[in-house]
């Protein structure tokens, strides 16, 4: 069967589904390829952060045509290559060409994430890289075998990529670092082009590693800044003692601040509210909502984007302050998450679970487990059987939409110290 018969069955290859497809077509498609990148290793001593591949992503349109393909004895017959890709996501062909390079280099990769940086919660560890195609150029040539009957397929292929390095730490893109890069498959395989486009990816992950830019963001310590003053700020904490559930919860509010909304729990009965960095965003005042609905304006007074926590201060109206559990949590005990998920009419939901593990990320202390939170959640607490607060939800991974069970709080001293809050005495 010779290549024109096969584009007209339409056999999907690599980066998301690259067709040889077209009518005949002749013209000129030439171009040279950059020699290789050598990636010189990180400098003794430096301990860089891992990082996930979250998405490749391809900007060409459907049918778009971006190279040629010849066939015939001597390659002189010509058809286009058009772009047959579906969805706006090629990534699994090149997860693995992505932690083999960073193996090759000496530098970890984070755990596979899900989106490309939607909601920050996407994968552990700090840095997700995600890279936008573009440009591609591409000319091969396919000979039939006459032993086989498959084609071999030889050639060269070129696109640039703009990569971008996120921190779900400080929620934002950190690092935009530009690649251009090909590969050339000089002997001719059947699968040369699906070789060509991850021969190309892998030089652009190489020229990644090897950038200033990329290495200064995988080396550099976290240092964030935030509002914390060097004063610390006094809090009246509740009394020790166990509570219900039930009773920890009227303790809890929904947050809003722009067009979003998050949850806050009141740590004082002097106004003191806690919650996340990320739900407070740069906003001086936030409006609270308290379970009985009635309403208040918080000032936000001190925050620490690094550790995601945010201090607001609210009239109390009377309400009873939760008790702060300081020590680590215990593994495998019973915890109960409060918060607002997704919308507001779901505020003071209660959902139950265990500790799973207590984590370290990029120098962070994190309580793992396995109970139920979503989008909205952020900034609640994790009690324990008691009513107590063990930690703040900070984040957790979704794949295909859907809470995995795999949900990471600080811990309540973190926060504490991060804020530098310290209980009158």
């Amino acid at each position: 069967m010779g290549l024109g018969a096969k584009m007209r069955l339409g056999v999907v290859i690599a980066l998301g589904g690259a067709l040889l497809a077209g009518p005949a077509w002749a013209g000129a498609w030439d171009f040279d390829v950059p020699p290789p990148t050598a990636v010189r290793t990180i400098g003794a001593g430096a301990t860089p952060s891992p990082v996930s591949l979250a998405k490749v992503v391809v900007r060409m349109n459907l049918d778009q045509q971006y190279g040629v393909v010849r066939h015939g004895v001597l390659c002189e017959e010509s058809a286009p290559l058009q772009w047959r890709g579906k969805g706006d996501d090629a990534s699994e062909p090149y997860r693995p060409v992505f932690y083999r390079e960073f193996a090759a280099a000496g530098l970890k990769a984070g755990e596979d994430p899900t989106d490309l940086f939607e909601g920050a919660d996407a994968g552990t560890g700090d840095l997700a890289a995600g890279v936008v195609i573009r440009n591609v150029r591409a000319s091969f040539c396919a000979r039939s075998s006459v032993f086989s009957g498959a084609d071999a397929v030889s050639g060269k292929l070129l696109f640039d990529a703009e990569w971008q390095i996120y921190s779900r730490l400080r929620r934002q893109v950190v690092a935009k670092i530009n690649t251009s890069g090909g590969y050339v498959v000089a002997k001719g395989v059947p699968d040369g082009l699906a070789l060509a486009f991850q021969g190309a990816f892998a030089e652009h992950v190489r020229q990644l590693i090897a950038s200033d830019e990329f290495r200064n963001v995988v080396t550099a310590p976290i240092s964030l800044g935030g509002t914390r003053p060097g004063t610390s700020i006094s809090y009246r904490p509740a009394a020790a003692g166990r509570r219900t559930v039930a009773s920890s919860a009227e303790s809890v509010a929904a947050v809003f601040s722009g067009d979003g909304h998050g949850t806050g729990f009141l740590i004082s009965s002097d106004g003191y509210l806690l919650t996340n960095h990320h739900v407070v965003g740069e906003a001086k005042y936030v409006k609270i909502r308290w379970p009985d609905r009635s309403e208040a304006v918080g000032e936000v007074v001190r925050s620490d984007r690094r550790r995601d926590i945010a201090l607001v201060k609210v009239d109390a109206a009377g309400r009873t302050p939760l008790v702060l559990r300081a020590g680590a949590a215990t593994l495998g005990e019973a915890v109960y998450a409060v918060g607002t998920p997704i919308d507001q009419k779901f505020q003071g939901t209660v959902t139950k679970g265990i500790v799973s593990a207590n984590r370290t990320y990029d120098g962070l202390s994190y309580i793992q487990s396995d109970v139920t939170v979503n989008g909205g959640n952020s900034g609640g607490p994790l009690l324990d059987e008691g009513g107590a607060v063990l930690g703040v939800t900070v984040w957790g991974i979704v794949i295909n939409g859907a809470p995995a069970g795999l949900n990471l709080f600080i811990p309540i001293g973190d926060a504490l110290d991060a804020l530098a809050l310290k209980p009158a005495t």
